[in-house]
């Protein structure tokens, strides 16, 4: 509601791990609690915090909310349906592979960011990625970008350029990753940065157990 120069976008995102059922109910919820705190003038209380409906009223009629709940709707499906703790999308298997576990994008490895993660980092670097189709959890995919789910995420902040926050809620791992969320952040060496090629084979920390 409301309209002006100068909005800001903020852009939720849900969905994107097949077996995290409980993302895209999350954000449906927050979509009804803010809808329904704003028609009826209140505030929203959630565990010890509460919002007052001023705040409320303000987020609503300054800012644009994006809400994108269920990113990897093929995935869940199949994990609601036939395996629970499956994870990935739903890509076919690639020619001359016919394990189930052949199946699939890691949707969240698969932006192009560090996507040729053998070129980026250091090669003891204990990354949680892998090239192999058929890694049951973590498979990049074929390029960057490859996947219909990966392209609808990006397709949000290229038609909506004053999006300048972005939340992708999962629900597993409990932690707050921030920007870059990748490795440990800097700020003390602009030239070390995820840009720079003299970087490349070099970044992680090698033999890292943190």
């Amino acid at each position: 509601k409301g309209s002006g120069a100068g909005r800001l976008g903020i852009y939720f995102l849900g969905g994107v791990h097949a077996r995290e059922w409980g993302s895209p109910d999350i954000l449906v919820n927050f979509v009804q609690l803010l809808a329904n705190a704003y028609r009826t003038n209140t505030d929203i209380t959630i565990g010890s915090r509460t919002f007052t409906a001023a705040q409320i009223k303000s987020v609503v009629e300054k800012k644009d909310i994006y809400v994108f709940p269920q990113a990897n709707p093929d995935g869940r499906n199949y994990s609601m349906l036939t395996d629970p703790m499956w994870r990935k999308n739903r890509r076919p298997a690639p020619a001359g592979h016919t394990q189930s576990q052949c199946v699939g994008v890691d949707v969240n490895r698969n932006y192009d960011f560090l996507w040729d993660f053998p070129k980026y980092f250091d090669p003891k670097s204990p990354l949680a990625n892998s090239t192999d189709p058929c890694d049951h959890d973590v498979y990049i995919g074929p390029a960057a970008t490859s996947e219909p789910e990966t392209k609808n995420a990006v397709w949000m902040f290229d038609n909506f350029p004053h999006i300048r926050y972005f939340v992708d809620l999962h629900s597993y791992s409990e932690d707050i990753l921030y920007n870059w969320g990748d490795d440990v952040d800097q700020s003390a060496d602009p030239a070390m940065n995820f840009q720079n090629p003299a970087y490349d084979g070099k970044r992680g920390i090698a033999n890292d157990k943190a």
